[in-house]
């Protein structure tokens, strides 16, 4: 089984892994560099067939969530930001991180407008 944990952390490629850096994956242009994720569907000849599809629409879900809302720490009673614990992560073979409090507002009536009209279609769809 392939170490990607250590893939993802290899500090000649990737300084500081630990850090959050999303500038690392742009060049000097600001355009992104060719770095790909591709361990993360496998490797040789069991690597997935729907990598293509499936890194496309984590793409498109992402960006469809920040064109249509702001996402911001949560506050506090006293109105103060609650920081997000980056080392706060399940110790398991799966790591992921735990659950954290975060603020999701839409950005404007129009991306209301769109967003209740998404889930309407998909309600529907379900039927």
């Amino acid at each position: 089984m392939p170490n990607v944990w250590a893939v993802t952390r290899n500090e000649e490629k990737y300084p500081e892994p630990e850090s959050f850096h999303p500038e690392r994956f742009f060049k000097s242009e600001g355009t992104l560099n060719e770095d790909t994720v591709l361990y993360a569907f496998g490797f040789g000849r069991r690597i997935c067939p729907g990598r293509h599809m499936g890194d496309l629409m984590v793409w498109q879900v992402i960006a469809s969530a920040l064109a249509t809302f702001n996402i911001s720490k949560a506050k506090d009673k006293n109105g103060n930001e609650i920081d997000v614990d980056p080392n706060a992560c399940t110790d398991s073979f799966a790591c992921y991180p735990l659950p954290f409090e975060c603020t999701i507002t839409p950005r404007s009536a129009q991306a209301v407008s769109l967003i209740r009209s998404a889930a309407s279609v998909a309600r529907e769809s379900l039927k």
